[in-house]
């Protein structure tokens, strides 16, 4: 297919993505396409993204909710330059040999690989699917003397699997809460509406307050003190000069 120089910014990047994403049914052949004296190889940067597992496993892991990185590697061996329009992928179901999920593309816009040129092109997509075991196909838009040609850099079994979860997830924090005030608000909204009208709310007047009442000791009660430790000239009391002279006058007039 050749396209026309005015047109190729404007038609290759919307062919690339429909040549990438135009099939749900059928899986990418790479023996159908042209061949490019090219090599194209896929990591998966990050050990979070490996698994030290056995043969006939999956070697690598999509985590929900956690961004894939891939990293395809492109040397040309062609005479002509060739340009990379866009990289992208899609998951396929192994058994139905249907494609369960397109994943985002990644428009270059044309990135010039001269011959013998080796170029490095980052890539991720983040995946939210129940955990299985799903197909991934990686492909790269090429163009190559004004044709468009579909280069399948990956296409393995993958395992789908849930992120690891921790207490102290901000995310489930954040949730703690909100079921904390939800469920705060729901019992007081219970309360107001049902059990404030059954349950009477006694309240207490001054008369039902406790009164403090002092000890008295029981001398204080029988109103008779202990005069044992009181001196005794505090107990007598002093004849006053007017009584002594009263008494002295009775005596002299007997």
């Amino acid at each position: 297919m050749r396209v026309p120089t005015f047109l190729s910014s404007v038609l290759l990047p919307l062919a690339a993505s429909a040549q990438l994403f135009g099939s749900n049914t059928v899986n990418p052949d790479p023996s159908a396409q042209r061949k490019l004296n090219v090599t194209l190889q896929v990591t998966f940067p990050g050990v979070s993204n490996e698994l030290n597992v056995g043969p006939g496993n999956p070697s690598v892991r999509l985590v929900n909710g956690i961004p894939t990185h891939v990293s395809f590697n492109l040397v040309n061996f062609e005479a002509s330059p060739i340009f990379v329009e866009a990289v992208g992928g899609s998951l396929w179901d192994a058994g139905k040999d249907v494609a369960v999920r397109n994943l985002t593309s990644k428009q270059l816009g044309g990135v010039e690989v001269a011959h013998g040129q080796k170029v490095e092109i980052p890539y991720e997509f983040v995946n939210e699917m129940h955990p299985r075991e799903i197909l991934l196909n990686l492909a790269v838009i090429l163009r190559y003397e004004g044709e468009i040609v579909t280069v399948t850099a990956y296409n393995q079994a993958v395992a789908v699997v849930e992120a690891p979860t921790s207490l102290l997830d901000p995310q489930l924090l954040f949730l703690y809460l909100i079921l904390t005030v939800i469920v705060a608000y729901s019992g007081y909204f219970v309360y107001n509406t049902w059990l404030a009208s059954v349950i009477p709310i006694t309240k207490r007047t001054k008369s039902d307050a406790p009164k403090l009442v002092r000890p008295t000791s029981p001398l204080a009660q029988s109103g008779k003190y202990d005069e044992s430790w009181i001196p005794e000239h505090h107990i007598k009391k002093p004849t006053t000069s007017r009584a002594k002279s009263g008494v002295k006058n009775r005596k002299g007039g007997d």
